[in-house]
């Protein structure tokens, strides 16, 4: 057996502090000296090194956990700050999308009234460009007037000398001045057997007559004209008035006159004057 000596120890720190929650006086107290062998004592001695250093390390544990909580403490501070500045970031980011939403709208609806505008700008200036020529197109209207009249008064004069030739070039002329006008967008209107319609019509006389419906047009003493769907000059007609009331009807669009249909006033628009009345119109000339 190894030699044995004895050795003595002090109570630790927890047993002091315990010493001296009971009011003892004593803070120190030996142990009873006892043999032990090397081996023990050498045991011994690290366990209390152990606990030592284990008691060290809890205070560093210790010391290193307020730390931890002090940092803890400032994390969340700056946490809290940073959730606040994103909830206003959102709320500026929001606010900053409506605006632009409303712009983008408001862009939208811009763009819409200035392609609304350009079509009514142009429809506007084509409609003047049309209007503009319509002092030359009355004037050739009244032209063509007096050649119809002209032609009415040939026709009653059989005996006059060259009187075919004469009434066809009259003709052919006539033709020509309906065709000029029709490419030009005027419409001629012959509204004859239709019912009277103030926008297009003006009545100059009534005449009895109970076997048309009342408001019938009888007759056509000057023919109408309209340039892309605008009046130059209504139609003056002859009404029938002690007749039965028409039949309500709904107004047909684009209906055509009597001369798109095949009067010898109202040639088509295509058709052209021929050789022969050509050559009429040359020797009238």
């Amino acid at each position: 057996m190894a030699e044995e000596d004895e050795f003595e120890f002090d109570f630790d720190e927890e047993d002091e502090d315990d010493a001296d929650s009971s009011g003892s006086a004593i803070k120190t107290v030996k142990a009873r000296k006892i043999p032990i062998s090397d081996g023990i004592k050498k045991r011994l001695l690290l366990n209390m090194r152990e606990i030592k250093r284990f008691r060290e390390e809890a205070k560093d544990l210790l010391h290193d956990n307020k730390n931890l909580e002090s940092e803890i403490e400032l994390i969340e501070d700056e946490i809290e700050k940073l959730r606040s500045e994103k909830e206003k970031m959102i709320e500026d980011l929001n606010r900053k999308v409506a605006i632009a939403t409303a712009m983008e709208k408001k862009y939208d609806r811009t763009q819409k009234d200035f392609e609304n505008y350009k079509k009514r700008v142009d429809k506007d200036i084509d409609r003047q460009s049309k209007m503009g020529a319509k002092k030359l197109v009355m004037g050739i209207i009244e032209t063509l007037d007096n050649f119809e009249r002209a032609i009415n008064e040939i026709e009653k004069m059989e005996g006059v000398e060259d009187h075919d030739s004469i009434l066809s070039g009259f003709r052919a002329i006539q033709k020509n001045l309906i065709n000029n006008l029709r490419n030009n967008d005027v419409e001629m209107v012959d509204p004859t057997g239709e019912i009277f319609d103030p926008l297009y019509h003006e009545a100059i006389e009534m005449e009895l007559d109970k076997d048309e419906y009342e408001n019938t047009i009888l007759k056509v003493e000057s023919r109408g004209y309209l340039l892309d769907g605008v009046v130059l000059r209504p139609a003056k007609v002859i009404v029938s008035r002690g007749g039965p009331l028409p039949p309500k009807k709904k107004k047909k669009d684009g209906k055509k006159s009597n001369d798109e249909d095949g009067s010898k006033y109202a040639p088509s628009k295509n058709e052209d004057p021929g050789e022969e009345e050509m050559e009429e119109l040359e020797e009238f000339e």
